[in-house]
């Protein structure tokens, strides 16, 4: 899946540009940990088995296809912003990006494990469901404790902090655009007072 998308995000970068190509791979890949999880949300709506794994699977598509449409953009744009160090730009851009996943990998599931230690455990959607349908001929606490973990909530989180910190991203950029033509606004209206200012006197 991720590299069919990745075959595609040419013409997405070449229609939308490549920062909302990454915005929206971002999204994407924030909602697939809702997905992944499942986030214990989903309890809410007493899931079942079927529908939880079907959930999970979703997420996992999202997940490559939010990967897709945020890697690929990436590297040409550390390109054009590496370009002013000449020759060696490229082969700078490319240590640096393989640098940059090699440390996420190393750090990612550090980071994820001792969240997972911090958070709660919380029941797995679908679980009991499952073990009903199979009649496991346990007690119901034992069956509750099987059904518990942390893991549900920790991409519950991590989610959250993706979207608040896309959330604030977007909201930081549209000021500094609105700014930007603000200041351009100003400085059309100074030129052309200026140059009705010429005209009188002439």
């Amino acid at each position: 899946c991720y590299s069919l998308v990745a075959f595609k995000v040419a013409k997405l970068v070449a229609h939308f540009g490549t920062l909302n190509t990454m915005l929206v791979g971002f999204f994407v890949s924030s909602i697939s940990l809702l997905l992944f999880g499942p986030s214990p949300i989903f309890n809410l709506f007493q899931i079942s088995f079927e529908t939880s794994r079907q959930t999970i699977a979703a997420g996992m598509l999202l997940l490559q296809v939010g990967s897709a449409l945020m890697s690929v953009p990436a590297f040409p744009l550390m390109q054009g912003g590496a370009s002013h160090l000449g020759k060696d730009a490229d082969s700078i851009v490319a240590s640096l990006h393989s640098l940059s996943i090699g440390i996420g990998e190393a750090v990612g599931p550090l980071l994820g494990g001792t969240l997972m230690e911090l958070v709660g455990h919380t029941n797995i959607p679908g679980c009991i469901t499952i073990n009903a349908e199979i009649e496991l001929k346990v007690s119901e606490s034992h069956m509750l404790q099987n059904c518990l973990s942390a893991f549900p909530m920790t991409c519950t989180i991590i989610s959250l902090i993706s979207l608040l910190t896309l959330a604030a991203f977007v909201s930081s950029n549209r000021i500094k655009k609105k700014k930007l033509l603000k200041e351009e606004k100003m400085f059309e209206e100074k030129d052309f007072g200026g140059d009705i200012s010429t005209m009188i006197a002439i």
